[in-house]
């Protein structure tokens, strides 16, 4: 496997784990903890990891088989799967700077 890829990858997980951790301790700080709302995300998380890793594995096996159209291009599932990727490490990346942010600098209340 292409080692961009698998940093990608545990990167992004890395990052939803973060953003499940954070979340739970803020919720427990404010007396909103849900359980059934935990294991929900962990489950997400889980699934989201599996299809990642299955995707990726998928499209590695088979590059030259072009699956999609972004934009005028046509691509394999090793690109489609990077690009979303790269999406998701951009999306969870601002969710995790924002928690961390609140917990630094937390609002007047």
């Amino acid at each position: 496997m292409d080692k961009i890829f698998i940093n990608l990858v545990l990167g992004v997980i890395l990052l939803m784990s973060s953003n499940i951790l954070m979340g739970s301790a803020d919720a427990l700080l404010n007396g909103s903890f849900d359980w059934t709302k935990f294991f929900k995300g962990l489950g997400k998380a889980g699934v989201i990891s599996l299809g990642m890793l299955m995707t990726l594995y998928a499209g590695i096996l088979n590059p030259d088989i072009m699956t999609f159209e972004v934009g005028d291009e046509m691509v394999n599932i090793s690109t489609g799967i990077k690009l979303a990727l790269t999406a998701s490490f951009i999306w969870y990346g601002g969710q995790n700077i924002k928690k961390l942010w609140n917990f630094i600098v937390p609002t007047k209340e």
